[in-house]
């Protein structure tokens, strides 16, 4: 779908008359996939990949070296040994200084935050130290110095410990939860220049493969379109070793329900080009597109309708049958038939329930109990901001989608004992048919009350659905991710 305004404001023309009007001007954005080059020649390159930033400013990272910087450093190195890193060097412990992994990577060492004299890419603050409230009025002092010399579609990332360890005075806690405030605040300004501002929360001993999984997301521009967002590690017992970086998820088999949807299809196509083989599941009319889709990503069709009984017992007896067992779950279906509630008749409530709310229950209930879900297996669920929020005219749509957060919030305990994660994406205004039938007008403003002041693509999502399907997504679980481009509301 065009978005005419934004070709409007991507012309210089266009772009000084919405400046004069004083309407919102879109940021520039950079998918990864206008990033990603085929090899030359058809030949396959074992060189890493670079979707990290070319500079990365470290700030207040501790004097003694711990987890968390050597996998800021093994991510760099095995994925993007040319990145810059900027680091004050009195506060570079003597151990790294004196490592063999200093010399490979390339640090720009100054004396003090203030002295950076470049634009730079990436931020990365490390707040696990903050205890009191004279911690985060240094952190005003030393970003305030430097965040006018980010870069356009700049990153900056939070660090910090989870708000609600018991360990933490009443004190450390609510330093550790304004940092929540902040980053929505900042992400709100930033965005006009196409930048990102988000958190990561790590338990005690939070998995080291996770955190560089989720490094990698929020630095590079798969996450391009998230902002404001904060995600929580936990700690496990077992992980497994860390995925190969090209093919992570070879061997994966997925089950992606309305996957000739705009984002099935995306999410579909982005995981078989990974290594994955997909299962695809859609209504019986769209078999055309389906069977389409399932050549193109080298995948499997399964036409059925969610809403009759036998849906769930074909789609088990499916899985069986062609994979034996799933390793990743996503639920992409979703329908919606707006009105206002005192005039929605029964059939367009139970429809909108069945196929967003019900559908998903059944089949992940019924999959988890004949065991179809394998160990350390991934359950994506699809909601939608209107389930955060709520939206008139759309009662339930929104119920349904709520009803998704709260079923994963139940279950995540007892899918973690099979080492199975369930986790939910939350997009915004996302381009696709499904928004064609919103009023012209409400359409329009409801694509620019973001911090980008543009609509979400299909990709966006899948990246993030990628990022929960990863199997070192280990120490994700019961989480929401909001993919709205920091939706205003």
């Amino acid at each position: 779908m065009t978005d005419l305004y934004q070709n409007i404001a991507n012309n210089t023309v266009g772009r000084l008359v919405l400046k004069k009007a004083h309407l919102p001007i879109p940021a520039k954005l950079t998918r990864l996939s206008e990033q990603l080059t085929p090899p030359r020649n058809n030949s396959t390159s074992n060189s890493p990949r670079t979707y990290l930033p070319n500079s990365i400013a470290l700030y207040n990272f501790p004097h003694q070296g711990d987890e968390l910087t050597k996998n800021i450093f093994e991510l760099i190195q095995t994925q993007s040994p040319n990145t810059q890193l900027l680091w004050p060097y009195n506060t570079i412990p003597t151990a790294i200084r004196q490592s063999h992994i200093f010399t490979t990577l390339k640090f720009s060492t100054l004396h003090s935050f203030f002295q950076i004299n470049q634009t730079i890419k990436a931020i990365l603050v490390d707040t696990r130290s903050f205890k009191s409230l004279t911690d985060l009025n240094k952190m005003y002092l030393d970003l305030n110095k430097c965040v006018g010399k980010l870069e356009d579609e700049g990153r900056i990332l939070l660090i910090s410990n989870t708000s609600t360890t018991k360990q933490n005075t009443p004190i450390e806690a609510a330093v550790q939860s304004s940092l929540i405030g902040f980053i929505k605040s900042l992400g709100k300004e930033l965005g006009r220049k196409g930048s990102t501002v988000n958190l990561l929360q790590l338990e005690n001993q939070a998995h080291a493969a996770s955190i560089q999984l989720c490094l990698e997301y929020f630095l590079s521009s798969k996450a391009c379109y998230v902002s404001g967002q904060t995600l929580e590690i936990h700690s496990a017992k077992k992980l497994n070793k860390p995925a190969k970086i090209h093919k992570p998820y070879q061997k994966q088999t997925v089950l992606i329900t309305g996957a000739c949807g705009s984002i099935g299809q995306k999410v579909a196509e982005t995981l078989s080009q990974r290594g994955a083989t997909v299962l695809l599941v859609d209504l019986p009319s769209n078999n055309t597109p389906l069977k389409r889709l399932a050549q193109k990503t080298k995948g499997i069709a399964l036409t059925v309708d969610l809403t009759k009984p036998n849906a769930t017992g074909l789609i088990a007896e499916t899985i069986q049958q062609e994979l034996g067992q799933l390793n990743i779950l996503i639920h992409s279906a979703g329908i919606t038939k707006d009105r206002l509630f005192k005039n929605m008749p029964p059939t367009q409530w139970t429809e909108v329930i069945h196929v967003n709310l019900t559908a998903p229950i059944t089949i992940t209930d019924t999959l988890l109990s004949k065991n179809l879900i394998a160990k350390s297996g991934r359950v994506i669920l699809i909601s939608s901001i209107v389930g955060l929020s709520g939206n008139a005219g759309q009662t339930q749509y929104s119920a349904s989608k709520a009803g998704l957060i709260g079923y994963m919030q139940a279950l995540k305990t007892s899918t973690q004992k099979k080492q199975i994660t369930i986790n939910t994406i939350a997009p915004g205004f996302i381009t696709s048919p499904m928004v064609k039938n919103i009023p012209a007008i409400t359409r329009e403003a409801a694509k620019r009350s973001n911090a980008f002041a543009q609509p979400g693509l299909p990709e966006d999502v899948a990246e993030a659905a990628a990022l929960f399907a990863h199997p070192n997504a280990k120490g994700l679980n019961g989480r929401v991710l909001r993919v709205c481009g920091l939706a205003y509301i």
